[in-house]
Parts: C-alpha cells; structure tokens; sequence
C-alpha cells in the first residue's frame, strides 16, 4: 500500500540512507542538514509497505519556488516519481503558488520527460544541467 506523508527529519534521513545511486543526481542535502525541511513549504515522503520511496519539497527561495524530488534507486520506473510531482503540483496549485522552479542533470532523461509532460520548460542550460520553469497564472 502507497501512501503520502507529510515528512519528518527522521523519514527524510530514512529515505536517504535507503536511495542509492539516485542521490548521484539529487544532491539538495549534500549542502544542507535534513533540519532545512522545517523552511519548505512542504516536504512529503512515499512509502510504499512502510519503506521510504520517494521524497519531495516544495521549497520558497526569494520569488521563487524551488520544486525537488528523488525517487530511490530500487523504486525508478514504478510511477512513483509521477505520483510525487502530482502531489507538489497539486499542492503548489491549491497554495496559489507560482513560477515553480527546478534543476535536473541533462543525463536525467526521464526526469526531464516527467518534468515536460507536466509542464515544465527549459529556461536556462549549463555544460550539465537544465533549469526549468512551470508558470501558472491563477485568477
């Protein structure tokens, strides 16, 4: 059974001692202690029979909304990762909150697929990254 929770430093820490090779491209807590997630305006975890699978904030930096996911390694291509983008959009969505921000290695094509399918545009390059943009004008 799948099932969303808000996240804990505790969940968060789980998550990441069980992702793998997937925090190769996800480095948001190489820089940062896990207590950042008490700043976002929402921090979420998946689980899946009670393991950590996915991670994912929503995280306001000037004006600006920084969207950041992580599916673990053993969990890639099981729908978890569109389950969590669902979760932050609809969450950003209901909030009113808008540009929504991300960056993702280039070599990360099916995280820039997912990013595309829902909206998300390239705004910027670098030798190895894309920074994204998904603007939604609310009325």
């Amino acid at each position: 059974m799948c099932k969303l929770l808000t996240a804990t430093t505790q969940r968060v820490k789980s998550f990441c001692e069980s992702a793998g090779k997937s925090l190769e491209t996800f480095r948001y807590f190489n820089s940062r202690p896990f207590t950042i997630i008490s700043n976002h305006l929402v921090t979420y975890v998946l689980t899946h029979d009670d393991k950590e699978v996915a991670y994912g904030h929503l995280d306001a930096e000037k004006s600006h909304i920084w969207l950041g996911i992580c599916v673990g390694e053993k969990y890639l291509g099981q729908g978890y990762g569109k389950e969590m983008i669902h979760q932050l959009l609809t969450y950003a969505d209901l909030k009113g909150a808008s540009p929504i921000m991300l960056s993702v290695d280039k070599d990360n094509l099916s995280a820039i697929s997912l990013y595309n399918k829902v909206g998300f545009v390239t705004t910027k390059t670098t030798k190895s990254v894309y920074y994204m943009r998904r603007e939604v004008t609310y009325e």
